[in-house]
């Protein structure tokens, strides 16, 4: 039997790039671009939550069942004029930004509601540990003309793309 390896090699010493052609984006679908795409803006615009939970500095959390007052709320699509100090917490939604002064979301399930207004940490955080922060894409690449890349595309302007099949050079 052929190892892995060996298959992948003999597969590849085989196959011939095809060739590229332009098409409409509405003949893009399941087709695989021929060069990348790369966003002129930064995906998404700011750093955003993954999780719902609350933000924190972890230099405020020196162990965990530590208590906070939670300062506000901070929604998906909604902008954050505050910035979070020392001692402070927000909860936060998925898909939220950061606010100022967070270097770390804690996950809902590792705190616990002492009292309106107050937070209890369940566990330490580190800062970036298990953070729940999404960090922004400076350059977005996609290969696959999916659905929503034609979407994507189309809502830019472009009508046409260059498309062709993948490669293996």
């Amino acid at each position: 039997m052929l190892k892995f390896r060996q298959a992948l090699k003999i597969v590849l010493g085989d196959t011939k790039p095809m060739g590229w052609e332009w098409v409409s984006l509405s003949r893009a679908h399941r087709r695989v671009l021929a060069k990348d795409v790369i966003a002129q803006n930064n995906i998404p615009y700011t750093d955003n939550s993954a999780m719902d939970g609350y933000a924190v500095n972890t230099g405020n959390l020196k162990s965990a069942l530590q208590e906070l007052p939670v300062v506000g709320v901070v929604a998906c699509g909604k902008s954050v004029n505050k910035r979070l100090k020392r001692g402070e917490a927000m909860a936060i939604m998925t898909g939220a930004p950061i606010p100022a002064g967070c270097n770390s979301v804690v996950p809902v399930e590792d705190t616990e509601v002492v009292s309106s207004g107050i937070v209890r940490i369940l566990r330490k955080i580190e800062p970036g540990g298990r953070s729940g922060f999404e960090q922004r894409h400076r350059r977005r690449r996609s290969r696959i003309g999916d659905a929503r890349f034609c979407r994507e595309e189309e809502s830019k302007g472009f009508s046409k793309t260059s498309r062709g099949h993948i490669s293996y050079r």
